[in-house]
């Protein structure tokens, strides 16, 4: 396809976008399942996307309305054959056991390889990540559905705006707990010394990782940490915030039970509330392994650079295959993959993989930074309906380059784990994109932070220090002062 066509395809299609820190090693990957995933169904969830990468951050940008029509698609069969999801998901469960115990290889083993093993055990590496990730990729479909959930509901039903938002985040709620409140609870216990420091990063040691690196957390860091934790809560708060949390998870049963009494759903819907709770585990699940197989696909090219002469900065700016190729003995073309650092555009199909640099990317980047031209910062509440804030802004792109400022109200792409410290100090938080069963929704409905998910411009019109309002009965972000 030519440049003018696919300038003209971001230019005029309505696009799903997902934003993090991120390198082509630990992104790439990712990215390609996307437009694979129509294999666990048989038809294809998504023919096209297209990833910017500029200054270590990846931006993925995916059909609105194929996400959305897939997420559809899983419902109507969902109807007419109750456990669909679940059998469709089922062959997951192996490829997550399988790929967990090959991070551990990869991060505890590898050392001690020969230039053949490695290359044998690279390859089904490889492979087992792609067929892991492919199910996160495919259910990744549900937040452009859940946008437009809120009215439907209210109107269907008759309830007011506080009701519906009780009601969806209430029984859109799975029973599991996320692997984010299990950190929490273990990092509490970690505070009041009731385990070792050793137990809580024998668990969650690859908790503060992205897509760009791996972040290894000090036993020194983690004393800091409990440190100021301990300070600024004492002992006391954070028992009851522990207390709070089980009560919270007792509760929820009780509340979907008091939902569904007071509310006639009807069939339909009971069935898409279900499914909805089913989609945000497996999200919740998926999250989980896709952070610990990055974690450990960092370790893994660490353990290449020690063997080779390429800087780490030039392997996480490859791509599966030129490993494999580095690997077998070859080289790759590092005047290449050095473009890769400040600006490119990769337009993904499920036949090719297709980067532009140069004149040909900041075309494209630029095409895709048309669509902001709205000054109108609006997107859906999901934490604190009725409350009005007002404060400062701290813009947020990556945590360890970007300050945050405690009491100020954090504007992000999205928020992924290494956020919570920072949410739990932020007054309020707005997100570009995001559905109900986001991160960003989870967590500030959890902590009681008015939250407003899905904006789309908030970090492309803020800057850090603007004064706005947060209004979140409408939805909206007003600047007062710049």
């Amino acid at each position: 396809m030519t440049i003018d066509k696919l300038v003209q395809k971001l230019k005029t299609t309505k696009w799903w976008t997902e934003e993090a820190p991120a390198c082509y090693f630990l992104f790439d990957y990712i990215m390609k399942t996307f437009v694979s995933a129509g294999k666990i169904v048989g038809y294809p969830t998504l023919k096209e996307i297209f990833v910017i990468f500029k200054n270590n951050i990846g931006l993925e940008i995916t059909s609105y309305d194929e996400k959305k029509n897939n997420f559809l698609r899983i419902y109507k069969k969902e109807l007419r054959q109750r456990g669909y999801f679940r059998k469709l998901l089922s062959p997951w469960a192996k490829f997550r056991r399988d790929l967990l115990a090959m991070n551990d290889v990869a991060i505890n083993r590898i050392k001690d390889f020969s230039q053949a093993d490695l290359l044998k055990f690279s390859k089904k590496f490889f492979e087992t990540s792609f067929n892991s990730v492919t199910y996160r990729a495919f259910i990744e479909c549900i937040d452009p559905f859940t946008e437009g959930l809120a009215d439907y509901f209210g109107e269907k039903y008759k309830l007011s705006q506080a009701e519906v938002q009780d009601t969806i985040s209430i029984l859109s709620m799975p029973k599991e707990r996320s692997f984010l409140t299990e950190e929490k609870i273990y990092f509490y216990k970690l505070c009041l010394g009731k385990i070792s420091a050793q137990e809580y990063l024998r668990k969650f040691y690859w908790i503060n990782s992205n897509y760009r690196e791996s972040i290894d957390v000090s036993p020194a860091q983690l004393r800091e940490k409990v440190r100021r934790e301990l300070k600024n809560k004492k002992k006391a708060g954070i028992e009851r915030e522990l207390r709070e949390t089980a009560r919270k998870e007792k509760k929820l049963i009780a509340d979907q039970k008091r939902i569904y009494k007071k509310i006639k759903l009807d069939k339909k819907d009971k069935v898409l509330f279900e499914l909805l709770r089913q989609f945000a585990s497996y999200i919740d699940t998926g999250k989980e392994s896709m952070i610990r197989n990055t974690y450990a696909r960092d370790k893994f090219l660490q353990n290449i650079r020690a063997r080779t002469s390429y800087s780490l900065r030039d392997l996480r700016a490859t791509r599966n295959d030129e490993i494999i190729k580095v690997l077998a003995g070859g080289k790759v073309n590092l005047r290449e993959i050095r473009k890769r650092h400040k600006l490119s555009v990769i337009y993904y199909t499920p036949k090719t993989g297709t980067i532009y640099y140069g004149k040909a990317a900041k075309k494209l980047y630029n095409a895709y930074l048309s669509q902001f031209a709205s000054k109108e910062i609006r997107g859906t509440v999901v934490s604190g309906l009725g409350e009005i804030i007002k404060g400062k802004v701290s813009r947020v792109m990556d945590v360890r380059r970007d300050k945050f400022t405690p009491g100020t109200i954090l504007v992000t792409s999205m928020t992924r784990p290494e956020f919570m410290p920072l949410m739990r100090q932020a007054k309020a938080v707005v997100t570009d994109e995001g559905g109900l069963t986001c991160h960003a929704a989870i967590v500030s409905r959890e902590m009681g932070i008015p939250c407003v998910i899905g904006t789309k411009i908030a970090t492309k019109v803020l800057k850090d220090g603007d004064f706005v309002e947060v209004d979140a009965t409408k939805g909206v972000v007003k600047i007062l002062k710049k």
